[in-house]
């Protein structure tokens, strides 16, 4: 396989070009749909009826600020984040709004050590996935609360970080993420993850 020059990542209008660029196929229509919408690539006439069965929402004319997913246990939901967040770290041009050679984060916070452990997994995984069409990467901090994944290759104007938080402790005060997930996790007496108590600067964060 040819390895393809920076002006591909560039390209790239949604998660899903990435995947098929590395022969990964989005596990189910739906998801495709939400990767696409996420990234604000236009929909096909296969697309729009099913987007309309997963949300009230119109297809987004470009994209979304937020995104809100309920998803259950096993619905490819953190896999989804993960090629979301791999996406902004490799294609979304967020070097215009920071100074050359600053560090630009993208993020997945978790209420548990293991949730956010297993959200490292994913985003090694995907980034393993995208090896032969030229990505690189380290990691610092494996086993500290907040993991950073740093992109080594392709070389942008700012380095690019994807940092993966246990909100049980760690806090993302003091960071400027360009994408952010949040993993809430809810049962009957209502959401675990305690952004009020443990860390107020979570919903700072998640604000443009």
């Amino acid at each position: 396989m040819k390895t393809p020059g920076p002006e591909f990542f560039q390209s790239c209008l949604s998660p899903v070009d990435l995947m098929r660029a590395a022969g990964v196929e989005p596990a189910s229509p739906a998801i495709e749909c939400l990767l696409d919408a996420a990234g604000g690539a236009e929909p096909t006439s296969v697309q729009r009826p099913i987007f309309a069965e997963m949300s009230s929402q119109p297809w987004p004319s470009k994209a979304p600020k937020r995104v809100v997913l309920c998803a259950g246990r096993g619905s490819t939901k953190t896999t989804a984040a993960a090629w979301l967040s791999v996406y902004h770290a490799l294609c979304v041009d967020h070097d215009a709004h920071a100074a050359p050679g600053t560090r630009i984060y993208c993020a997945s916070i978790a209420p548990t050590r293991k949730q956010s452990g297993e959200a490292l997994r994913i985003v090694k995984t995907v980034l393993e996935s995208l090896r032969d069409i030229g990505v690189r990467f380290e990691i610092a901090g494996e086993r500290s609360d907040n993991v950073e994944i740093i992109i080594t290759s392709p070389k942008r104007r700012c380095e690019r970080v994807i940092s993966i938080w246990s909100q049980e402790a760690a806090s993302p005060r003091g960071f400027a993420f360009c994408f952010l997930h949040a993993l809430v996790a809810a049962g009957p007496r209502g959401y675990r993850f305690r952004r009020d108590r443990r860390s107020p600067g979570l919903g700072r964060a998640r604000s443009p």
